[in-house]
């Protein structure tokens, strides 16, 4: 969900998305699998949204982490985790904003910064992708299905969220 925000967001700003480390990029030497082919069918067209502006979604590796918290580790090999927010509980203002964009209450797409190792951690504890979600970019941020010809339908226990017109995103 935020990777595609995050493409949504750049489709909208720029045009287009770079395949590097500057944007988004797969290269870990090895092919997804299913269970990775099942996440995204589940959460398929859903995009991270906030007061009618598309939410950057800015996700790092950050550093590799340890439950319970999931949050405050040093073993940071891509020295990432400076950007990472952890804005559980948090809403409007009194978000953290990340320096990966531009930082002011008023830039309602810089939502924040995910920490994939971190959103691993979460989830080996049992935390499913909207709580995770929330606890990078606050409470407030609605999780929301884009409509489009690339948007498959939900899988059966899926609950439906609000619907949005892919062709028709803010900033």
């Amino acid at each position: 969900v935020a990777a595609r925000s995050y493409l949504y967001y750049k489709l909208d700003r720029s045009g287009a998305i770079a395949d590097g480390t500057s944007d988004q990029v797969y290269s870990c030497g090895r092919e997804p699998s299913a269970r990775h082919h099942d996440a995204v069918a589940a959460t398929s067209g859903l995009v991270l949204r906030y007061r009618d502006t598309q939410v950057a979604a800015f996700f790092v590796a950050g550093a590799r982490q340890s439950p319970p918290s999931c949050m405050g580790g040093t073993d940071d090999p891509t020295s990432t985790e400076r950007y990472v927010t952890y804005n559980e509980g948090l809403s409007g203002d009194a978000l953290v904003q990340t320096s990966l964009g531009w930082v002011n209450p008023a830039n309602h797409a810089n939502r924040g910064c995910l920490s994939q190792n971190g959103s691993h951690c979460l989830a080996e504890a049992g935390w499913d992708f909207e709580r995770i979600l929330r606890f990078y970019y606050g409470e407030d941020i609605e999780i929301v299905r884009a409509v489009g010809a690339c948007v498959t339908a939900p899988m059966p226990d899926a609950g439906p969220p609000p619907a949005m017109d892919a062709g028709r995103i803010s900033t």
